[in-house]
């Protein structure tokens, strides 16, 4: 796909054989892009961050200017970005036997001792 930037008097840069050109709110909107599709990777590394100032004094902005469209994309990239899930840890809770529980098992244990004692004195 050819871009041509359309020049006032209809005719088009493309067409005179100069090569299109952008002003510097277009360069500077184009470099924020490319600033935040790098950040979608990650974060930048001091390599990255390099390359991309590179990549601006190509588009003739300079390294201040760069800077402050790198830190725009980063806070609009931190503002898309879903915070991470938050996860609770719940530390594991003691099964306790209710009293009742425990009442109902202590009366049963001790009935069956009962027969058992009187089923042995009745044999004698």
């Amino acid at each position: 796909m050819k871009w041509e930037r359309h020049q006032p008097g209809g005719a088009s840069a493309a067409s005179e054989g100069q090569p299109p050109t952008m002003d510097a709110w277009e360069r500077q909107q184009v470099f924020r892009e490319m600033a935040g599709q790098l950040m979608r990777n990650g974060p930048l590394s001091t390599s990255r961050r390099r390359r991309l100032v590179q990549y601006a004094a190509a588009l003739d902005i300079n390294a201040t200017l760069a800077g402050r469209l790198i830190e725009q994309a980063r806070k609009s990239h931190a503002e898309q970005a879903d915070p991470p899930p938050r996860t609770l840890i719940v530390a594991p809770i003691a099964r306790r036997r209710m009293p009742t529980a425990r009442l109902i098992w202590t009366i049963g244990i001790a009935a069956s001792m009962i027969a058992a004692l009187a089923a042995l004195s009745w044999n004698e």
